[in-house]
């Protein structure tokens, strides 16, 4: 089973709408896919057209079967289990059960007989259940927008999870809501491409433009690659998740 993590920091940077894209292209793909919604705010939960039946926030990380919770989306092979505002509350449960990260390890586990990748849309926010999260991935899939202070958050990130010796996860930037008549998102990309930035973990290729076709997800409620699957942001989707999923 491969584990991603969509995180950032920083919100607004297109993490959840990338949570979903790669998870239809998973999906797509005949690959049994889960997106678990940990972010209170539910967007990727809006984007599937669901709600959550239950309140969740005190009791996901109690429960030991996670897939009863699961729906079945519009889409083949791919379930959500949704979020809802509760979810704000897991850090409190979290904080009950120090020193019981294997129990939610086993639990986490109990999906493996029932998918082949599992992707975690993530708060925007650096707390003891985005590390629980970590601790359970594969690769931290983090969009980056071309600019200084994201590179610097970016470069926060990085140092403090290198603290965490126990973990094993891997972090892959890309860029996100890239804009091409920007002179310092054109200039920050190069930098980073010719490797004239230290510090930071290698980026992946793929660049995820800014468009507006990306924005219509909200009113379609679907993601891009199937309602728009020939615009050159879905194509971008398809070819970030290509170089995921090879990793």
């Amino acid at each position: 089973m491969k584990v991603l993590a969509s995180y950032n920091i920083k919100g607004g940077v297109g993490k959840t709408t990338s949570a979903v894209n790669l998870a239809y292209c998973s999906a797509n793909e005949g690959q049994r896919t889960l997106l678990i919604d940990l972010d209170p705010q539910a967007a990727a939960t809006f984007y599937f057209r669901m709600d959550s039946p239950h309140k969740l926030g005190t009791r996901l990380f109690l429960e030991s079967d996670w897939d009863r919770f699961t729906l079945a989306s519009d889409f083949k092979n791919l379930n959500v289990l949704p979020a809802d505002f509760s979810f704000r509350k897991m850090e409190h449960v979290l904080e009950k059960m120090k020193g019981q990260e294997t129990e939610i390890t086993s639990r986490f586990r109990s999906l493996e007989d029932h998918y082949d990748v599992v992707i975690f849309d993530c708060p925007p926010n650096f707390t003891r259940l985005t590390l629980q999260v970590f601790m359970l991935s594969d690769q931290i899939v983090c969009p980056v927008i071309p600019t200084t202070l994201s590179l610097r958050t970016l470069a926060q990130m990085t140092r403090s999870l290198k603290k965490r010796t126990w973990l094993s996860a891997t972090i892959a930037p890309y860029f996100s809501m890239a804009e091409k008549r920007k002179t310092m998102h054109r200039q920050v990309v190069h930098l980073i491409r010719n490797g004239r930035i230290k510090g930071l973990p290698p980026f992946l290729k793929t660049l995820i433009p800014f468009m507006a076709d990306i924005e219509k997800m909200g009113l379609y409620r679907n993601p891009l690659p199937h309602f728009l699957p020939k615009s050159r942001a879905a194509q971008a989707y398809e070819n970030l998740w290509t170089e995921i999923k090879s990793i």
